[in-house]
């Protein structure tokens, strides 16, 4: 991912968003983890509440120092995955490498990391509505871009997935191969993902960003039924706390009449 990469700079205005005094010119200016950390606290101060093993590191110091950031981080945005996010958590495909982080300030291994940022704080019921404004606030090409990877990582997870389907024998699967192999030929089109000569490169785009509006719909239905779950939680709080401070009154009435 170079510094012209869209991608690239739809995450750096993401992450200037929260000091926006003090913008970031390069994703290699994350790599000792202590900015990623500040967003982790914006995001869910409750749940973030640690400090990093290496609090004050630079990106000039010690790659073994900002290593130890970068570990404790990602094992904070597994157990956030996991508690907080509906118990989903990160695949091999989305999984950035600390390591490479620290070492060589690896800009696609950063730019995972900051992607998992992101999908922490969308997926999560507290944070999900403030992420949202946020996101949004990048402007509409940003943020098609963003939720267009955020879409990537989740057909990256799925295809990861085991076929629990029943399993194709070695020469069913040659025949079908043939066949499509062959109906390809006679009607002289491309897949949906494979490349020919009838390819429209502006269909493609409207398709991705099609797409990509999908993704940012089902983050905000997400933030709907959340916001429903929470109304409905703090619903049965006030029910329990009327049953409580019944119950308690009536303990209290007789142990007056037992004096």
């Amino acid at each position: 991912m170079d510094h012209h990469d869209p991608l690239n700079e739809a995450l750096l205005q993401w992450i200037s968003s929260f000091s926006p005094s003090s913008p970031h010119q390069s994703l290699a200016d994350l790599s000792t983890g202590v900015v990623l950390w500040q967003i982790l606290l914006a995001i869910d101060p409750d749940y973030f509440r640690n400090s990093l093993p290496e609090p004050h590191r630079s990106a000039h110091d010690d790659w073994t120092r900002k290593w130890q950031n970068l570990r404790h981080i990602d094992k904070q945005l597994s157990l956030y995955y996991r508690d907080v996010c509906n118990g989903e958590e990160a695949s091999d495909a989305n999984s950035p490498d600390p390591k490479a982080i620290a070492a060589k300030a690896d800009a696609g291994e950063i730019g995972k990391l900051v992607m998992l940022i992101i999908r922490a704080g969308m997926g999560s019921p507290a944070a999900n509505q403030a992420m949202g404004r946020r996101l949004m606030g990048l402007g509409r090409e940003k943020a098609m871009i963003i939720a267009g990877e955020l879409r990537a990582m989740q057909e990256a997870e799925q295809e990861e997935q085991p076929d629990e389907s029943e399993p194709v024998s070695r020469d069913e699967s040659a025949d079908a191969s043939e066949t499509e192999t062959g109906h390809g030929k006679q009607n002289g089109l491309k897949s949906s993902t494979g490349s020919g000569a009838f390819s429209d490169p502006l269909l493609e785009k409207e398709e991705e960003l099609l797409k990509a509006q999908a993704m940012i719909d089902r983050l905000e239905g997400s933030y709907a039924a959340a916001q429903r779950q929470v109304l409905d939680l703090r619903a049965e709080q006030g029910r329990l706390q009327d049953a409580f401070d019944t119950y308690r009154n009536e303990i209290d009435a007789k142990g007056r009449k037992g004096g």
